[in-house]
């Protein structure tokens, strides 16, 4: 996404600047320097052509904006972002409104890495609004939401496999989200493992179980998508054996159920979960 967004953006540069940007930047990319030496030349390209004539060049902020995200300077991107969207808005040129949802999701991107998540999750949904056909809008908005959910429980989601989060509204939104970015693109494996992830939460067990299969089917490699998935088993695996005790009690299916407790996290003194 992001170099789609640079070339775009590099097509309404002023010549001048855009060759200069495309000579002195391949260049760095191409020569084994490391990929940070590369963006810290972008950003001393855009800041001299933005210096030296082209101050209200759109296109050199959002490069610059990229670059300085790269580098992990995210408030600096956000200010960069935030001029193109004034600029944008001045000018009101054909696809202005396609290139600030581009700008919007970016900053929403950045804010979310600074834990804005309200903010984020509100530039998200106005880029959305203005253009509701890229899925990365949609992917990067669900992730912010998911954040959400994290921040109230303290911890990330994989560390609680125990909670039962099915009336999150977060979580709601967020798999919402995921499944639009797949229906814009049906092979992205990142919107279907996090998707996952979600509905394991929500004790959507069995959505989850096809999700982590798809994710596996477009990456095989994919040990977190692993891991997940047998936290699922073993989460139905605890539902069975609980139903199981409940319908005829044995004190061997109680060292069944304490032992898969143990694994999934459930505190000591807690032995019946909640049951769909």
């Amino acid at each position: 996404l992001y170099h789609d967004i640079e070339n775009k953006f590099l097509a309404v540069a002023g010549t001048e600047a855009k060759q200069k940007i495309a000579k002195e930047g391949d260049s760095v990319n191409h020569n084994s320097i490391t990929e940070q030496l590369a963006y810290l030349e972008s950003v001393k390209i855009c800041t001299e052509a933005i210096g030296a004539k082209d101050p209200e060049c759109a296109a050199l902020y959002i490069v610059r904006g990229i670059a300085f995200m790269h580098l992990k300077k995210n408030k600096e991107a956000i200010k960069d972002f935030q001029t193109v969207l004034s600029i944008e808005q001045k000018a009101r040129t054909e696809g202005y409104e396609d290139r600030c949802a581009d700008a919007l999701c970016f900053t929403g991107f950045c804010q979310a890495r600074l834990e804005q998540f309200p903010q984020s999750i509100k530039e998200l949904t106005e880029a959305i609004r203005l253009n509701d056909k890229i899925y990365a809008y949609n992917y990067i908005r669900a992730g912010a939401y998911m954040k959400l959910e994290e921040v109230r429980q303290k911890t990330v989601l994989d560390d609680i496999p125990s909670k039962d989060l099915r009336d999150s509204a977060d979580l709601t939104k967020a798999i919402a989200d995921y499944t639009r970015a797949i229906n814009l693109h049906p092979k992205f494996c990142y919107a279907f493992y996090n998707r996952g992830r979600a509905l394991s939460a929500q004790m959507k067990l069995s959505h989850a179980i096809k999700d982590f299969n798809t994710t596996l089917k477009l990456d095989p490699d994919h040990a977190a998508c692993l891991f997940n998935r047998g936290m699922c088993y073993q989460k139905k695996v605890r539902i069975d054996w609980m139903k199981s005790h409940k319908l005829c009690p044995k004190k061997e299916t109680v060292g069944y159920i304490r032992q898969v407790s143990s694994m999934l996290r459930y505190p000591d003194n807690l032995i019946t979960p909640r049951l769909p």
